[in-house]
């Protein structure tokens, strides 16, 4: 990757992997979740910043069975990796954002080696670049050899036309997913709110209030500034249902956003807002839902916005449109 990317160059590599059927004593030790942090920062061989998150979801007073268990965030210098391991499911989500390549193979290998799982669903996303259909590549489903996904073949994922909410909710429920993962790439932005923390931290406040998700904890924030192109602000926030996150470049007036729960959430109202609330002209859109054993990968449409179209869904016209 290139030390100046340009529109065509992506910024970031996004991977993600759900191991299923897990150990339940390692998935659910606080201790060993830390270690795995670790071990997972030291073979990507990034540079950290601050501390580590780690906390437990879903204990007392009032247990929720599908949220119990270890939830962890590590902010990098040049993104951020996350995990999110529910005992009730004995799943492992783990994510992976990261400036650059690195090799998504790697990352599937020692997650399901590390919580001793039976199977692990690997899925890649390139970020930051404009796109009408998402750039997916490295699938992998260790229970289905033959579903294995390279960057030089890049078939087609199945995504789906739609992202209405009604989709997403029958989509969840008819795949037995644990989570929905929404990830929004803003472009053109206003960079006096991308370069605004207090503007950013607002947001993400008002993020949880618009997914129903309550914050745990601190935020975490991080400047980082590799090189003068790249620099920029980057913030995660655990939520009680997993985290919501964002890397934000004041120089190429572009932010990546995810958000990840185990609750469903309005992923095209909460796009449009994002993208309004930080000036983007355009953005790309799509949803991932997680922990769907039986078929994988479930994306829903990636959705490319200009400003029009944003204040247009925000903004009805006197039309009744």
């Amino acid at each position: 990757m290139s030390d100046t990317p340009t529109s065509d160059v992506p910024l970031s590599q996004y991977t993600i992997v759900d191991a299923h059927k897990c150990d339940l004593e390692r998935l659910s030790s606080l201790p060993a979740n830390k270690d795995f942090a670790g071990e997972l920062c030291r073979a990507l061989e990034a540079e950290t910043s601050g501390e580590l998150l780690i906390a437990n979801f879903g204990g007392s007073p009032d247990p929720d069975p599908r949220i119990h268990g270890p939830s962890f965030a590590q902010m990098l210098n040049r993104g951020l990796v996350q995990g999110h391991c529910p005992t009730h499911s004995r799943l492992a989500c783990i994510d992976v954002l990261k400036e650059g390549n690195f090799d998504p193979g790697k990352i599937e290998k020692l997650v399901k080696e590390f919580y001793k799982a039976e199977f692990a669903q690997t899925l890649t996303i390139m970020r930051g670049v404009p796109d009408a259909i998402a750039d997916v590549n490295n699938v992998y489903d260790t229970s289905r050899p033959d579903t294995q996904w390279t960057q030089v073949e890049r078939p087609r994922p199945p995504i789906k036309t739609s992202m209405s909410t009604v989709d997403i909710n029958n989509a969840f429920e008819k795949h037995g997913s644990w989570g929905q993962f929404t990830y929004i790439d803003l472009f053109n932005c206003d960079q006096d709110k991308i370069d605004d923390p207090n503007h950013i931290a607002n947001y993400f406040a008002e993020l949880c209030v618009a997914i129903g998700a309550a914050p745990y904890g601190e935020p975490i924030t991080g400047d980082f500034n590799r090189t003068p192109e790249t620099t920029g602000r980057s913030f995660a926030q655990l939520i009680e249902t997993s985290l919501v996150q964002g890397c934000f470049l004041e120089n190429l007036q572009r932010g990546m956003i995810d958000i990840f729960s185990c609750r469903q959430f309005h992923a095209k109202w909460i796009s449009d807002y994002t993208a309004k609330y930080f000036g983007a002209n355009e953005y790309s859109t799509a949803t991932v839902l997680r922990g769907c054993a039986e078929q994988f990968p479930v994306i829903f449409h990636n959705r490319v916005s200009t400003k029009a179209d944003i204040q247009w869904a925000l903004e009805p016209s006197r039309k009744g449109e």
